[in-house]
């Protein structure tokens, strides 16, 4: 078994402190072709304040060069990276990339990520498949120069420590739960989304995303957990277009439905109908779950209220185009499914009979 104090140190290994480091950020050439020309790649963003396209990824793999090379190994967690050095890693993003400001939490969370993940190659890829070979522990690898020889060895000497075993046997457990894995890479779901939108004319939902990520290079779901899931979906988006076509006047009351606000993509309470035959354009339904409750109704109560926080429990009415009937499904064989990422953007839980 391999000790720390056995690690050489820089003076045993006859190299000067001053010693000139690799330049890491500086070798993507397309970052270095744009800095030449007096420029910054500008990030774009959709709607939800995802950055997107080309350079997103560029930008990906920026964060993780900066992260190497900025930040010790011997941090054993984001948080305990002090402050200076998160913002100068966002500094040094920023004169490289056209960022929105308020960018910089999502851009140190995903810094953090980077750092988990390279600290994980160090450690399953040259530390502990060499735990009984001494001399291949000693020193830093020339593929990671800029890891100082001290930071080195006090990183192995980390993962020699009971508590490090033990916390990696339960990282693998968990591990070992997580299903319906995706296969976007660097990619990420929000470029996907932006692919997809690109290339259908029709509304793309969570759900199409969901099964898309998890599709292999030849279009496949390679496992049959996730095609489980996948078929399932696929199923009740079949049944929910079907109950598009269905009008209020055939639905009895006491039917669960969904209330949505301004257009049917914006669902933020579910209720139930109490009277589908009131004149005019308006149901009269009771609401019993609020998503939004700062969001106003669209027709006040009598009692003057405004707020959808307000009318849970209450009989309201609401604008019957607006007015969504739930289509649930019995699925057999399957017991209690859970739908990551359904149609309409909520998630049903299924019971078997």
């Amino acid at each position: 078994m391999v000790d720390s104090q056995n690690v050489a140190t820089s003076k045993e290994r006859g190299e000067s402190s001053t010693q000139k480091r690799k330049c890491g950020p500086t070798e993507m050439k397309e970052i270095t072709r744009a800095r030449s020309e007096g420029q910054r790649l500008v990030i774009e963003y959709n709607e939800l304040g995802q950055a997107i396209g080309q350079n997103a990824m560029k930008l990906k793999s920026f964060i993780g060069t900066t992260i190497r090379f900025h930040a010790p190994i011997t941090y054993s967690t984001r948080p305990t990276v002090p402050k200076e050095i998160k913002d100068e890693i966002f500094e040094l993003i920023g004169a490289e990339f056209v960022v929105d400001p308020r960018s910089k939490k999502t851009i140190i969370q995903n810094a953090g990520v980077c750092f988990r993940q390279f600290k994980y190659i160090l450690t399953t890829t040259y530390v502990l498949p060499f735990l009984d070979d001494v001399e291949k522990l000693k020193f830093p690898l020339n593929e990671y120069s800029s890891i100082e020889p001290q930071y080195w060895t006090e990183f192995v000497a980390s993962r020699l420590k009971e508590d490090f075993k033990k916390k990696s046997e339960n990282g693998k457990e968990k591990r070992k739960k997580h299903k319906y894995n995706h296969r976007t890479s660097r990619e990420g779901y929000a470029n996907l989304m932006e692919e997809l939108k690109a290339s259908s004319s029709n509304q793309i939902d969570r759900s199409i995303v969901w099964k898309q990520a998890r599709m292999d290079c030849k279009g496949q779901i390679p496992d049959e957990e996730t095609k489980e899931v996948v078929n399932l979906i696929v199923n009740i988006a079949k049944d929910d277009e079907q109950a598009e076509g269905v009008t209020l006047e055939k639905i009895e009351v006491g039917i669960p439905c969904k209330l949505a606000f301004e257009t049917k993509d914006h669902v933020f309470a579910r209720g139930t109908i109490f009277d589908s035959d009131v004149e005019g354009d308006n149901v009269k339904v009771a609401i019993d779950v609020v998503v939004d409750g700062d969001c106003a109704i669209p027709i006040p109560s009598n009692q003057g209220m405004y707020k959808m926080s307000q009318e849970v429990g209450l009989h309201i009415l609401w604008p019957r185009h607006l007015v969504i009937i739930d289509n649930i499904k019995v699925v057999r064989n399957l017991g209690w499914v859970k739908i990551p990422f359904y149609p309409r953007d909520y998630i049903l839980l299924l019971k078997t009979h």
